[in-house]
């Protein structure tokens, strides 16, 4: 009879579990920028906002199964479990990064960031609205961090087009350039004030 290894099944079993977290949170999208925080307990999160206003949501689960018959794991490799491990990923970061759009869309609705085309066709347009509507942080150097933009599937073409008309047209590049100008300014305003508070 083989020995259990107890210490070593868990060691083994601590490296999986990171190798399946790391693994989920690369499948999150965009959402993979975000920073994260780990609650050990309760069943809700609050968030208070900059405003003093606080918005409270209930944990959403996020699940998915790995079956593996008996006979199956003996002869199953390393590599046989990871690629049940990065399917378990990929179902658990879709899930997350689907909660995490529809929380999102429920607080830009709310706040009255929702940029409606109006049914008019995505373009360079679309762009500056949404520019327009957001706050934009710079850093020492006067420098914003990219500005990441989630789309459909199958708008790539058009998303292209847009971004090429800001790059290209010299019109359309002058209103980007005093755009981002002003929120600049908008960034300095706010730093000024925070620092007379604090």
């Amino acid at each position: 009879m083989l020995p259990d290894l107890p210490i070593l099944k868990r060691e083994l079993w601590e490296i999986w579990l990171q190798y399946l977290q790391r693994q989920t949170h690369a499948n999150m999208g965009v959402f993979q920028q975000v920073g994260r925080y780990t609650s050990h307990e309760g069943d809700r999160l609050s968030v208070i906002r900059g405003d003093g206003t606080v918005e409270e949501s209930e944990f959403k689960r996020a699940s998915s199964e790995m079956v593996m018959k008996l006979d199956d794991i003996a002869n199953s490799t390393p590599q046989d479990r990871v690629a049940l491990l990065d399917k378990i990923a990929r179902d658990m970061g879709n899930q997350i990064s689907m909660h995490l759009f529809d929380g999102l869309n429920k607080t830009l609705d709310e706040a009255g960031q929702v940029v409606d085309g109006q049914g008019r066709p995505f373009d360079h347009e679309t762009i500056l609205a949404v520019i327009e509507s957001i706050q934009i942080d710079f850093n020492e150097f006067g420098q914003h961090a990219p500005l990441s933009i989630v789309y459909a599937p199958g708008m790539t073409e058009k998303v292209r087009e847009a971004f090429r008309a800001l790059e290209n047209d010299p019109s359309i590049k002058a209103r980007y350039d005093e755009l981002i100008s002003r929120k600049k300014v908008e960034w300095r305003d706010r730093e000024a004030a925070r620092k007379l508070v604090g």
